[in-house]
């Protein structure tokens, strides 16, 4: 499937979330009759359905290749994890300024405003830097050349690939073209074509962050703002709600394969043959969806949900990590490591992966062979800029334990555990700040002298899945 075929214009997305932005926010002693609670997804029903038809009236067929990955890609950025662009709210009013060729006094204001911590409660600010520009962008765009979805999906994958933190296929766009342009040029033709409206919207996009446009503050006095209205004074429509809006069985989808791109896919395939998405089982490289607790009170009140045997866990401050371990893989491949925002984080965690073999009893490698897996320099002693081995991020206990390794009995297995510092002077968990140095190696952290800091993994679930 070819996104960027897909015919859609720019301008109807950002009409679909002008809509969205009209819809009133409630007052505090305000209540809506049930049958306004879903205005939001009525609004959102009616353009999906438009486009499933081809009624729109930009549309020669019924919904363009790409459509459902295009529109969650746009309209919830956030959700998607192979696209970062390393560009700062500040960055981006810095880059504004120069674009809009600003008066110096604003040019030098703009950037300024938006690195004050108060800048959400001084009156008239909005917080928002798509809305505050809108002020100063002039009334006839640059080019008379529309956008369409499938072409901003191109730019925003090109301006993406500069960023180290993009999806390595992402990134691998920055080196395959013959002509690779700077991050201006980039966002030059995404700013051109666009009005205000349209402007503020691909600002958020870039920012990752659409909640200020599709609920804007109902009023930029403090005081009012505190008075007249709560949490609850807009309905949110979120990323699963708009899934079930598209074709019912998407969320549960989702819950097994906790990829935007793959589930809307999936989907969309379904729609075109006229079948039911494929609710298949997990999938080893494809990140599951951890449901959301609720923290209990007591146990007592734990007791009145649960039945049965129940495990019971101390709870540390970590990092969550969701391991997928295939050993039908090469050794440098069997370890992919997911964060919680389901991002593939295997090299940035790399010194974990030694842990979590040594406690599988699986062959232990040092971290300098892991990081030479992923083409990365040999760790160094920071006091004497040396190399050395670092073995020492494995607990002694397991080491040894992983000596007497036998064959395991599964090849197929994912681990859902908590990746915490751990202090090796008092045998203790350390504080949770420290676990940014642990991860990295670092011998700098904040600390009382003497402590050795390592890594350890308490893991809290696994599903085996061998034979699927």
């Amino acid at each position: 499937m070819s996104l960027s075929s897909n015919s859609i214009p720019f301008s109807g997305l950002c009409g679909l979330v002008g809509e969205l932005a009209k819809v009133q926010a409630r007052t505090t002693h305000t209540r809506r009759p049930a049958a306004d609670e879903s205005k939001r997804q009525t609004i959102v029903q009616r353009w999906i359905q438009d486009h499933k038809d081809g009624t729109a009236p930009w549309l020669s067929e019924p919904m363009p290749p790409g459509t459902i990955v295009l529109w969650f890609r746009m309209m919830f950025p956030e959700e998607g994890v192979r696209r970062r662009y390393s560009i700062a709210d500040t960055t981006m009013a810095a880059w504004l300024a120069e674009y809009l060729d600003l008066k110096k006094e604003l040019r030098d204001e703009l950037p300024s405003e938006w690195s004050r911590p108060d800048r959400e409660r001084r009156a008239g600010v909005t917080g928002c830097l798509g809305l505050r520009i809108k002020q100063s962008w002039p009334k006839n765009p640059r080019s008379s050349i529309p956008l369409t979805l499938g072409r901003v999906d191109e730019l925003l994958d090109e301006l993406a690939a500069k960023a180290g933190t993009s999806a390595d296929k992402v990134r691998s766009l920055h080196y395959s073209t013959s002509r690779t342009r700077n991050r201006d040029e980039i966002l030059r033709e995404l700013f051109d074509p666009l009005n205000k409206h349209e402007a503020s919207i691909m600002i958020q996009i870039i920012l990752k962050d659409m909640s200020p446009i599709f609920y804007p503050l109902p009023t930029t006095s403090s005081m009012a703002a505190l008075l007249k209205y709560n949490a609850r004074a807009h309905e949110r429509l979120t990323a699963q709600d708009a899934m079930a809006l598209w074709h019912e069985r998407m969320p549960a989808l989702y819950r097994i394969k906790a990829d935007i791109d793959e589930a809307t896919t999936e989907v969309e395939r379904a729609l075109r043959c006229g079948g039911e998405p494929q609710i298949c089982q997990p999938q080893l490289g494809i990140p599951m969806l951890v449901p959301r607790t609720n923290k209990p009170q007591a146990c007592e009140d734990a007791c009145r949900f649960l039945s049965g045997p129940t495990a019971v866990e101390t709870k540390y401050d970590g990092e969550r990590v969701q391991a997928h371990i295939d050993l039908s893989l090469p050794v440098e491949r069997q370890v992919q490591i997911f964060s919680k925002s389901c991002r593939d984080s295997t090299k940035d965690r790399c010194r974990v992966i030694p842990i979590i073999r040594a406690s599988l009893d699986l062959t232990i490698p040092t971290v300098n062979q892991v990081r030479a897996w992923f083409g990365m320099a040999r760790a160094t002693d920071v006091s004497h800029d040396v190399s050395r081995a670092d073995d020492s991020v494995v607990d002694p206990r397991l080491l040894r334990r992983s000596a007497r390794t036998a064959i395991p009995k599964w090849t197929k297995i994912v681990l859902e555990g908590e990746m915490i510092p751990f202090d090796e002077r008092t045998g203790e968990p350390a504080p949770f700040h420290t676990l940014v140095y642990a991860k990295s190696g670092r011998d700098d952290a904040p600390r009382d002298e003497d402590t050795e800091l390592a890594m350890t993994g308490s893991t809290h679930d696994e599903a085996e899945l061998d034979g699927l």
